[in-house]
């Protein structure tokens, strides 16, 4: 496997079999573009999708980390202009100093990609990169509401159940 060399702006196409290389320069020429095969996603590198290689991928693990950190700076925020300011300044600070990624997957109807097999993946733009951390943002905040609201629920009739258990047992005779 290849190890990238990150930039912000990184128009080298990477993977391992030098002849699927010439055909993805071809495909990637004009865009500037990465397009990447999945077996060559780096540590760092997080890609869009709600199937298992999403989630499982090892930079969208630290992706879910990175937001789960900052979830109370965008919980703080009230204004809209706000969030997308953070949002806009996460992205940078993932792309150029950490070394981030964004890949989507390309769709099947890309016949010479699909006879190279596995998944291919092309890089997304910085809008939607921003997209993506905001909808993880929104996710999250969703999530952590509706969390909360179960914990007080289960709060309310734990207590409702203790208070009623404790009005309602014998006492011994002294």
């Amino acid at each position: 496997m290849t190890t990238p060399a990150f930039s912000s702006a990184n128009s080298t196409v990477y993977h391992s079999n030098p002849s699927i290389k010439k055909a993805m320069k071809r495909r990637s020429s004009g865009s500037n573009k990465v397009i990447i095969h999945a077996g060559d996603l780096g540590p760092y590198d997080i890609v869009c999708g709600r199937c298992g290689n999403a989630y499982n991928n090892i930079g969208n693990r630290r992706f879910r980390v990175t937001i789960r950190l900052n979830l109370a700076k965008y919980q703080e925020l009230q204004s809209r202009h706000g969030r997308s300011l953070l949002f806009v300044s996460l992205v940078r600070f993932l792309k150029n100093e950490v070394g981030v990624r964004f890949f989507k997957p390309i769709k099947n109807d890309k016949k010479q990609l699909n006879q190279q097999g596995g998944h291919w993946y092309v890089e997304m733009t910085e809008k939607e990169a921003r997209d993506k951390v905001g909808h993880a943002f929104r996710d999250l905040a969703r999530t952590a509401k509706t969390q909360k609201q179960t914990n007080d629920a289960a709060e309310q009739r734990m207590g409702a159940t203790l208070s009623h258990a404790m009005n309602h047992t014998t006492r011994p005779t002294l």
